[in-house]
């Protein structure tokens, strides 16, 4: 089976509390649109899981996920991709504090590829890793700017 798996890193000018807050709020995702062609419907949040949807616009194309987020204090906040294309995948964000009013994000996707997935794996590999990037610098702006302040 052919696997995916995708990284991409940015530093945010915020402390790490802020910054991972902001990507475990996903309720705030749902509401601010901080991310251009991705909406978020939350399903269930109790505070330490969240159920939601992803709905992503890729071209003409509209991909839905279910995911669920696992909150675990100073852990890698990972998104297990339930339903959808990329199901039984993961999102994972590990934050780590670069010093005291800044932290360094690593966004990875991995997932297994299967059926037609299989065949444009190398096409999806690209697409993939810029709306990871673009998604990194949407959540960079969000904190920086002052828009997201916890």
């Amino acid at each position: 089976m052919t696997h995916l798996e995708i990284s991409s890193t940015t530093l945010i000018d915020a402390p790490e509390d802020l910054v991972r807050q902001q990507f475990a709020d996903v309720i705030h995702h749902a509401s601010a649109h901080p991310h251009r062609g991705v909406r978020f419907e939350v399903v269930d949040d109790n505070g330490e899981t969240c159920r939601y949807h992803q709905i992503t616009r890729v071209g003409p194309l509209r991909l839905r996920q279910e995911l669920e987020l696992r909150r675990v204090a100073d852990q890698p906040m990972v998104n297990h991709i339930t339903k959808g294309q990329l199901a039984g995948g993961t999102i994972t964000f590990e934050i780590t504090p670069t010093d005291a009013c800044s932290a360094q994000v690593t966004a990875t996707v991995r997932a297994p590829l299967k059926g037609p997935m299989r065949i444009g794996a190398p096409l999806l590999r690209r697409t993939v890793q810029r709306s990871l990037v673009r998604a990194l610098l949407e959540d960079k702006h969000d904190i920086e700017s002052g828009t997201y302040s916890g």
